[in-house]
């Protein structure tokens, strides 16, 4: 998970930040219906976050955290290809984004789906940090 800021914004130079200076900044929450890790974040520091906006769309965050109307958390593979609009800063604590993918039996999946599968370990192999 990465903090979303405007370039210009104070915290954007920084390593990292912690959850609870997220606590002082107008907050775009990422609704994507049911339970979700900011959601779990929240619970954990049993915080109150200024939320001034909630969004189900991650582009309409990026443009909305792009054009200053406060800051947003989300997963770092959303934010791939937006690199140079936005400042992305890690949280401190590293907390991470839990991806799953199911079938009914891989010995009878499609060779679309097989490849798939291959095509993310690949890139999960290839994006760990060393």
């Amino acid at each position: 998970m990465m903090c979303i800021l405007p370039l210009d914004h104070a915290l954007a130079s920084e390593k990292s930040v912690s959850f609870e200076v997220l606590l002082e900044q107008p907050f775009i929450l990422p609704k994507w219906g049911g339970d979700n890790e900011i959601e779990r974040l929240i619970r954990q520091h049993a915080a109150k976050l200024n939320v001034v906006y909630e969004v189900a769309e991650d582009q309409a965050i990026m443009a909305m955290v792009r054009n200053g109307l406060g800051i947003s958390l989300l997963p770092e593979m959303v934010l791939q290809n937006h690199t140079e609009s936005l400042a992305l800063v890690p949280l401190s604590g590293d907390p991470y984004r839990m991806i799953g993918l199911a079938c009914a039996s891989l010995r009878n999946i499609s060779p679309a789906a097989r490849r798939f599968i291959e095509e993310v370990q690949q890139w999960l192999i290839s994006n760990q940090e060393v």
